[in-house]
């Protein structure tokens, strides 16, 4: 997750020429649930909200906002939760 805040467009152009987009988002719908500490889900939080700020992302990307919402909310009530 750190690579998405850190270096976003260089992300996403690896998870392109790859060919894991899907994969990556699949994976973090996953990981989200396994989540146990507080700095976790910030790091979490900040990564994912770093696809929706920047507006030239691919359709590979902009297809999975939705998802990204979700996973965001979920992640916010989890804070609360764990604090």
């Amino acid at each position: 997750m750190m690579g998405l805040w850190y270096d976003l467009g260089q992300t996403v152009t690896v998870l392109e020429q790859t060919g894991t987009t899907e994969t990556f988002f699949q994976s973090i719908l996953v990981k989200v649930s396994e989540i146990k500490e507080d700095f976790e889900v910030k790091r979490f939080i900040l990564g994912l909200s770093s696809f929706l700020v920047n507006c030239e992302m691919p359709d590979s990307v902009k297809n999975h906002y939705s998802n990204i919402i979700k996973v965001l909310a979920f992640l916010s009530t989890k804070s609360i939760e764990i604090r």
